[in-house]
């Protein structure tokens, strides 16, 4: 399984739902000039209008030693990401960035998983925690709905690296990940580990929203 930096994939997938970058603007080519128009008349400014902004959840974190600490991550685009959430022109596009001919994206549609079942990003400041589905698992392992996993590397688990006051945090087996819920609003989760060497327990709750820009996840809010 191709494994892409987590700020690089959000961007694709903007790409691949929206476009990236600006269209050339056409300048009006110039002309005569005519007569001045007359100054407006004062007008009373209105307010602007407020853009509700998207609920993208959070990540609950908590590890007990050498002291209790808690930590909340915000979600975002970054947060939460999976191939669920595109349909098949929106995968198509993000791979197009990732490969380098259309061949080679024919081909990665072919593969399972074309990108990744699950990716899920908990960033605040002093902790950093990344769950992603293990190599070699493939979608049915990983379905699109509630399911509980082993944290662990073999295929059909939850890996996870992540750091704690630039501690390194290793899980030793016996970890677990479920999810209760996984659908085109977002993630529902919670998980536990033991860490090795000191013991700590480190555990949370992922409520994420799907906030990428692509068809299911705009339709979903």
């Amino acid at each position: 399984m191709r494994i892409t930096p987590a700020g690089v994939f959000p961007c694709v997938l903007v790409v691949a739902a929206l476009g990236c970058g600006k269209k050339d603007e056409a300048k009006p080519a110039a002309g005569p000039a005519g007569p001045t128009a007359p100054a407006p008349a004062p007008t009373t400014p209105t307010a602007p209008t407020a853009t509700a902004a998207v609920d993208a959840g959070s990540c609950q974190i908590t590890i007990d030693r050498p002291a209790p600490r808690s930590w909340t991550a915000p979600g975002g685009e970054a947060a939460l990401m999976s191939d669920y959430f595109m349909n098949d022109a929106e995968l198509r596009q993000a791979l197009s960035y990732m490969v380098k001919s259309p061949a080679d994206v024919d081909g990665a549609m072919r593969k399972d998983p074309r990108l990744y079942p699950l990716m899920v990003n908990c960033v605040a400041d002093g902790v950093r925690l990344n769950f992603t589905a293990a190599p070699g698992t493939t979608y049915a392992d990983l379905p699109f709905g509630p399911k509980a996993y082993a944290i662990g590397g073999d295929k059909g688990q939850i890996a996870v690296m992540g750091t704690a006051d630039q501690a390194l945090l290793t899980p030793a087996p016996g970890g677990t990940f479920e999810v209760t819920r996984f659908d085109a609003h977002g993630l529902v989760a919670t998980f536990s580990f033991t860490t090795r060497g000191d013991g700590a327990t480190v555990s949370g709750t992922l409520d994420l929203r799907c906030a990428l820009r692509t068809e299911m996840c705009r339709a979903a809010r």
